[in-house]
């Protein structure tokens, strides 16, 4: 009888290559098979949807009563100095009566964190409750009379509102605000005010982004 012994250094060495290949090989495969299911639950779910902002939902806020939207308009372009126009619209009965141009921020903070304070970008998007009364705006750059509103959620913003802005166009450094909405005429100022005292709007919506 012809005795083999076993050399796992000399003549079987191939075979331990082979089986470290083989388990590899194994471990890889069953990393598929347990990431394969979950890549395809990724790959079905409609991402499209969920990257979007979530619109505010605006006719439920406003009721039948009156309230103040501050948008971005389509195509509505900017001042000379570069700032972007707004649009501030007036609604009562869930119907518009009424747009107003109007900015917010300065032609070079438009880009700026919305929800950091001393960032004089534009204000955040959100709800925000419109104040009772008018007050004597203590500042120049306020253009006489300011109508404060109040963030209904959390941010860094304090001291917001709407209010007339007398550098509109001025290439003065002071052209725009500091995160308010600026009306850029007396005018509109005043038929702002006059729609705030008459109608006495609860909720501002801004969605701006």
């Amino acid at each position: 009888i012809s005795v083999r012994f076993f050399d796992p250094i000399t003549s079987n060495s191939t075979y331990f290559k082979d089986l470290r290949s083989m388990r590899h090989s194994f471990r890889k495969m069953s990393v598929a098979v347990f990431l394969l299911p979950i890549l395809s639950w990724f790959a079905s779910i409609d991402l499209s949807a969920s990257a979007q902002p979530k619109k505010i939902a605006f006719q439920s806020l406003c009721g039948s009563g009156a309230c103040l939207k501050f948008v971005k308009s389509p195509g509505s372009g900017t001042n000379k100095l570069g700032n972007p126009f707004y649009s501030l619209e007036a609604y009562q009965n869930g119907k518009l009566i009424d747009s107003f141009t109007s900015i917010s921020g300065r032609a070079h903070t438009q880009t700026r964190n919305r929800h950091r304070r001393g960032t004089e970008a534009p204000l955040p998007d959100g709800v925000y409750l419109v104040g009772s009364h008018l007050t004597n705006g203590s500042l120049f750059e306020v253009g006489g009379k300011f109508l404060p509103i109040y963030p209904r959620f959390s941010t860094g913003r304090t001291a917001l509102g709407i209010h007339y802005d007398p550098s509109f166009n001025q290439n003065n450094g002071e052209d725009g605000t500091s995160g308010c909405i600026g009306l850029t005429t007396k005018t509109d100022r005043d038929l702002v005010q006059s729609f705030v005292l008459k109608y006495k709007p609860k909720t501002l919506v801004v969605e701006l982004q």
